[in-house]
Parts: structure tokens; C-alpha cells; sequence
């Protein structure tokens, strides 16, 4: 009898011990994953919004595909964007409407391919006052499809 009990003591320990393992592991992930997120990914997404949003309401004109592309490039060589880093940008204004919104979507891997952090999605309205479009104009950047 007393050997069934350490028995099942032992069993019940070791369930509780590699439970605690897998949960620890799991919190660590997820602490990971949230800090590259609000430390590294939603940052530059912000970052890059803004940027774009003050471009085109400081030169009032519309973004175009060749510009979208050409600011990611430019981000690319000054090392702000890194190899691993996908971004896909957003630019839409109404026909005969100054406001616009410029969406960026920023994804990277920094650490393994084990821990995936969330996509930073970043949404900004602006003013255009220069000459709005005529017909509704509608450019984007994104990497996910290459």
C-alpha cells in the first residue's frame, strides 16, 4: 500500500512539474512576442504612417505605387527596414474628397521562426489640400505578394 502511494505521488509530481514546464514555456513565448510587438513592430508601423501622412499633407499630392515603392526602398537603405521586415502600405482617397487614409501593415521576425508576433497594423486620415483625384485613387505597397 505504502509503495502505490509514492507511486502515485511521484506520477502526480511529475504531471504538475512538466505542466508547469509547458505553461512556463508558453508565458515566455508570449512575453517574447508581445515585446518585439509593442517595442519593435508597432513603433515602426506608427512611425512609417506618419511619415507618409505628413509627406503628403506637407506636398499636397497623392501618393503613387512608384512613390510608395521608393519610400520602402529608401527605408531599406538607410537600415531603418531590416531583410526580414515585410510591409504593405495602403494609400486611398475619394474622388473630389481632400481626407485620405493611409494604411501600413509591418511584419518581422526577429528572434526564430518559433515565435510569430503579431502583424502591426496602423491606420491614419489625413487632409490633402491640394487638387483631390477624379477618379477614386486607390496605390499600395505590398511586399506579401512578391
Amino acid at each position: 500500500m505504502k509503495i502505490f502511494k509514492v507511486l502515485i505521488t511521484v506520477v502526480i509530481n511529475t504531471f504538475l512539474y512538466a505542466l508547469s514546464f509547458v505553461l512556463l514555456f508558453y508565458l515566455l513565448t508570449k512575453i517574447t512576442a508581445w515585446g518585439t510587438y509593442f517595442l519593435v513592430l508597432k513603433p515602426k508601423a506608427e512611425e512609417m504612417t506618419y511619415d507618409l501622412v505628413s509627406y503628403v499633407e506637407a506636398n499636397n499630392r497623392p501618393f503613387t505605387e512608384e512613390m510608395l515603392a521608393q519610400y520602402v526602398e529608401s527605408q531599406r537603405g538607410v537600415g531603418y527596414l531590416k531583410d526580414n521586415d515585410k510591409v504593405s502600405i495602403l494609400y486611398s482617397q475619394n474622388t473630389n474628397d481632400h481626407r485620405f487614409t493611409i494604411r501600413v501593415r509591418f511584419h518581422a521576425t526577429y528572434l526564430d521562426t518559433l515565435i510569430y508576433p503579431e502583424v502591426a497594423t496602423i491606420e491614419v486620415n489625413g487632409v490633402n489640400n491640394g487638387n483631390p483625384p477624379n477618379p477614386r485613387l486607390f496605390n499600395s505597397y505590398d511586399e506579401w505578394l512578391k
